[in-house]
């Protein structure tokens, strides 16, 4: 079976840390851009039984983004999954669309996500709601 998993130390390395002080290197790494590669990637770290850290753009000062498992980047996970919808009152996106682009998206229409992180030009909505 293909691993869709990252070992390398080197990658493993760059996501020891993110905006805060907190260093781990993690036992894996994956980077999954589609539905299909997330499930593969699920299944994987389930039989490598791997605790798992979603991670956006890395920005969270609280070390939400680290940790020693597997280490879920899906900064670039469907970039291009946006829909508003006025009537409703709701956005549905991928993890990856940033806070920026859906108060892009949504404040012509009078809408907004009240969250203001100091990051929000980059941090993605999958690390928003990882980081609580």
């Amino acid at each position: 079976m293909p691993t869709h998993l990252c070992r390398d130390l080197a990658v493993r390395s760059r996501y020891s840390q993110g905006g805060g002080i907190y260093r781990i290197v993690p036992a894996a790494v994956a980077h999954p851009v589609s539905l299909e590669a997330l499930r593969a990637v699920l299944a994987e770290a389930r039989l490598a039984n791997l605790a798992i850290t979603p991670r956006g753009a890395g920005s969270a000062m609280a070390g939400s983004n680290v940790g020693e498992g597997l280490v879920l980047d899906l900064s670039a996970f469907a970039p291009d999954a946006l829909q508003v919808d006025v009537e409703a009152r709701t956005a549905r996106c991928s993890p990856s669309v940033s806070l920026r682009q859906l108060h892009a998206a949504t404040l012509p229409h009078g809408l907004h996500l009240p969250l203001d992180p100091s990051s929000a030009a980059w941090a993605t909505l999958g690390g928003l709601v990882a980081t609580n």
